[in-house]
């Protein structure tokens, strides 16, 4: 049922979504939304105009971490020959937008978007059994560049360049609680 096919071989690159809830009652509804919602993170991330194909996986991984129930989505991503620079942020933002403006938020649900090079990947992508794993926090790199030059070999691996987070420490009465600006940002 758990055998690998081969996805996390075939691709050099991946966006890491993680989504998080500090308590199964936060957990659930917020990740019901969130996987809904990956449609417009795919279809943003699929960019002829800037050389990215997004080639997304089709199952969760649900770990623990730090108490948190946590599901993660992966992403491969390949760029063309001719994309020299990616800038991640505006094929991201439509999404990171929806998920900031749900109604239903509160403080203890989040998302995150990290840039994983296939050789940092977490080892539970690898592993057969996949529930009740801890995540290895040294395995995802933040930055505050949100900015990918596939040439240069060194990007990927001594820093990710993606580091987007849906905040979820605004109460949601605030009158700013829709707003990707003040909700959506590099970490």
């Amino acid at each position: 049922l758990f055998e690998s096919n081969g996805f996390f071989d075939q691709h050099q690159n991946y966006l890491q979504v993680k989504i998080k809830g500090s308590n199964e009652g936060l957990f659930l509804p917020w990740f019901g939304f969130c996987e809904s919602r990956l449609r417009i993170l795919i279809a943003g991330l699929e960019s002829p105009a800037t050389g990215v194909q997004a080639y997304p996986y089709a199952k969760f991984f649900h770990t623990r971490e730090d108490g948190d129930y946590v599901a993660s989505f992966f992403i491969a991503l390949r760029f063309s020959n001719d994309a020299r620079q990616v800038k991640f942020e505006p094929l991201v933002s439509e999404y990171l937008h929806t998920v900031n403006s749900w109604n239903d938020r509160v403080s203890g649900m989040d998302l995150t978007m990290n840039l994983v090079q296939q050789n940092r990947l977490p080892s539970f992508v690898f592993s057969a059994s996949m529930p009740n794993v801890e995540a290895n926090k040294n395995d995802v790199y933040n930055t505050n560049d949100a900015t990918l030059n596939q040439r240069d070999a060194d990007i990927m691996t001594n820093k990710a360049n993606l580091g987007c987070r849906a905040r979820s420490d605004v109460q949601s009465s605030s009158t700013d609680f829709a707003s990707p600006l003040k909700k959506a940002k590099l970490t």
